[in-house]
């Protein structure tokens, strides 16, 4: 899996300054909240398969059913077959119960499929409340720890476990 596409993340600087309790006027850290929430989003989405803004995944499959369970699944953008790479229109998708997608198309006259897929929350209103709430507690163990990430002390919250399991694996 690849990630070919990714829209920016659909938090405002406004609701997370109102979840820490900092005023509008105080300015002088927005862009470090601001990444704090990029973090914890990558994060939220890296953990959980649940993407919280609109991402194209490209996936090639060399057999058929393929599932994949990144959700919430918006649309097959594009199938290609490896022989002719040509779009194909015969894949058919079924529902997974839980979320995700089982793809299926007749892998004996088509072979191996490259599916280009898009997945996640197109807007705020769309993300469900727990989700927002994780984000935003991450973002605020970040911020309430953040003397412990600047490398001076040994770090023992919950932001930098997430930091330190984040530089180790990926999607």
């Amino acid at each position: 899996m690849k990630i070919t596409a990714q829209s920016d993340h659909n938090f405002s600087l406004s609701e997370i300054k109102a979840f820490l309790r900092i005023s509008d006027d105080q300015t002088s850290e927005d862009d470090v909240i601001m990444s704090m929430v990029a973090s914890a989003v990558a994060w939220y989405e890296s953990a959980t398969g649940v993407f919280l803004r609109t991402t194209q995944l490209t996936h090639r499959f060399s057999e058929s059913p393929a599932s994949i369970v990144y959700r919430p699944f918006v649309d097959l953008q594009v199938a290609l077959d490896d022989s002719s790479a040509s779009q194909i229109s015969s894949i058919e998708r079924e529902d997974l119960i839980g979320g995700g997608s089982v793809f299926t198309w007749d892998a004996l006259a088509l072979g191996a499929m490259t599916l280009i897929i898009r997945v996640g929350h197109a807007t705020r209103e769309e993300i469900p409340d727990t989700a927002a709430q994780a984000v935003r507690a991450l973002v605020a163990d970040m911020y309430v720890n953040r003397e412990y990430l600047n490398g001076n002390r040994m770090p023992s919250s919950i932001s930098a476990a997430m930091l330190l399991g984040e530089s180790r694996t990926s999607i």
